[in-house]
C-alpha cells in the first residue's frame, strides 16, 4: 500500500486507497446511588457526514448524545434536555485505533449521573442488550 502525503490548510494528510474502516462503540449507564444500569449502547462507522444520537428518559429524554464523524475522528456532545452542553469529546484517529476506551461521567438532571464509556476498533461490536 502507498501512502501519499499532500498538504491541505497547513495539515498533512495520509491518503490511502485501502483504509480499514474505523467505528465508534459506546455504552451508557445510569448511576443512582451505588447502583449501576446498563442503559444501552451503539457501534458507529467512522465516515465523513455521519451522525447519530441517543438519550433516555422518562416523559422524554433528560439528554441527548450526539455523534457527529468527520475524516477520521469523531465529536461526541452530551446535552441537558434544554440543550446546554455537559461534556464534549474528541476522538482522532490514535484513540480510534488504539482500542482503549475512554470514560466519564455527567449529571442528569434529577436522575443521578449518566456514565459514558467510548472506545474504538475497526471492527463493529454491536451493543449487548440493556439491563
Amino acid at each position: 500500500m502507498r501512502a501519499i502525503p499532500i498538504i491541505l490548510t497547513g495539515s498533512w494528510f495520509l491518503l490511502s486507497a485501502c483504509a480499514d474502516p474505523l467505528y465508534l462503540m459506546h455504552e451508557e449507564y445510569s448511576l443512582e446511588g451505588d447502583e449501576e444500569l446498563y442503559l444501552g449502547g451503539g457501534c458507529q462507522e467512522v465516515s465523513d457526514a455521519v451522525m447519530s444520537g441517543t438519550g433516555v428518559g422518562g416523559e422524554g429524554p433528560d439528554y441527548a448524545l450526539t455523534m457527529t464523524a468527520s475524516d477520521d475522528s469523531v465529536r461526541v456532545v452530551v446535552t441537558d434536555q434544554n440543550g446546554d452542553t455537559l461534556e464534549e469529546r474528541t476522538y482522532d484517529e490514535q484513540f480510534l485505533s488504539s482500542g482503549e476506551p475512554d470514560s466519564f461521567v455527567v449529571r442528569r438532571d434529577g436522575m443521578g449521573f449518566l456514565r459514558l464509556k467510548f472506545w474504538g476498533g475497526t471492527t463493529c461490536e454491536p451493543p449487548r442488550e440493556p439491563d
